[in-house]
Order: C-alpha cells, then sequence, then structure tokens
C-alpha cells in the first residue's frame, strides 16, 4: 500500500506516517502477549487505509514529511540517551561493587 501511493504521488506527509505506522506495528507486536493486545487495538493497516482514503478523496495530508521525522527523531535521540546514561549508571553501579 506505502508503495503504490509512492508511485501515485502522495505527498511526503502521508508515506511517513504510513511507514511509522508499520514501524511501530512491528517494533511493538514482536513484544509476546502485549504485542497481540498491541496489534488488536492499534491496526496499521486500517489506519493506513484511512489514511488512503483521505489523501485521494479529501485531499488532505499535504505536506513535507518533516512533520513526522522530526518528531521522530527527537524521541530516537532522548531513547538512544536514556539506554546511554543507564548503560553508564549501571557500569558505575557495578565498578562501585569492585
Amino acid at each position: 500500500m506505502v508503495l503504490t501511493l509512492a508511485k501515485n504521488g502522495a505527498s511526503g506527509f502521508v508515506l511517513a506516517r504510513m511507514i511509522l505506522n508499520v514501524i511501530l506495528d512491528t517494533l511493538v507486536g514482536a513484544i509476546p502477549i502485549l504485542g497481540d493486545l498491541f496489534d488488536f487495538a492499534f491496526q496499521a493497516n486500517q489506519r493506513n487505509l484511512k489514511l488512503m482514503k483521505e489523501h485521494y478523496q479529501a485531499g488532505r495530508h499535504q505536506g513535507s514529511a518533516l512533520k513526522v521525522i522530526i518528531p521522530v527523531l527527537i524521541i530516537l535521540f532522548l531513547v538512544v540517551a536514556a539506554i546511554v546514561w543507564g548503560s553508564y549508571e549501571i557500569l558505575k553501579w557495578l565498578y562501585n561493587l569492585l
């Protein structure tokens, strides 16, 4: 569905939202039990179908993908920073035990 929209000239915003839906569904869906519940509630394909219909029928969701990419990059940076900080704190704690 994403490739079809890309070939037919959909805006970067729609494509970025659709790809984000698929990635989120894949990442959270990989977690046992919680992923099944998330898949049942989130339904990425239904969301993408709605985005596609809104794009073609109502002309909505025009514009750049930056409105989606920038917040995702900020969140990713914060997650990586938290992992680095947590790793540092664990290593510091382990070093102090010795």
